[in-house]
């Protein structure tokens, strides 16, 4: 709803840039991953900026329509998805939108054994769950099967907690 039907339903046109849902979302997963990747829950504007000026050029649809800087303000104002806590940084307003986010863009980029590597922190409990979800059939499979399986290097404790940590 955030991401498609909001300003239309309202009818609002605030900035000219019109994204669809998969532009929106990719912008915004290679923020939440950022995020994830640097063990952060909000980044810096500048940053922001930066990571959406590296990804434009893979995503058309969004850089026909403004530079990182136009971009990063219409997804802060108009998406409804992210804030600034304190001026100068941005987050996402809810944690499991940044968990949804980065664990969509882990299974676009193939990255199961990073997920799988981290599966013992309790902080990625929704980022993994997720993951699982998001993947196809194979690769969900194989990333249970990687989660329940001992790993050499990976502490007892660790495994038992990946695979016996209970769920609320």
């Amino acid at each position: 709803m955030l991401l498609e039907r909001r300003d239309p339903e309202r009818e609002v046109d605030a900035d000219g840039i019109v994204l669809d849902r998969e532009a929106k979302e990719r912008l915004l997963q290679k923020l939440a991953h950022w995020m994830l990747l640097n063990d952060r829950t909000e980044l810096d504007r500048t940053t922001a900026v930066e990571i959406l000026a590296r990804f434009l050029p893979a995503i058309p649809s969004a850089g026909e329509q403004g530079t990182a800087e136009e971009l990063f303000d219409h997804l802060l104002h108009r998406t409804g998805l992210l804030r600034i806590p304190t001026p100068g940084s941005v987050d996402f307003v809810h944690r499991t939108f940044q968990d949804y986010l980065s664990a969509k863009e882990a299974v676009e980029r193939y990255d199961f054994p990073f997920l799988v590597n981290n599966a013992h922190r309790s902080d990625w409990d929704e980022v993994i769950r997720m993951g699982v979800s998001l993947a196809r059939p194979d690769e969900c499979a194989t990333m249970i099967e990687n989660l329940v399986s001992p790993r050499p290097g990976l502490p007892d404790q660790h495994f038992r907690t990946v695979v016996a940590r209970p769920t609320p």
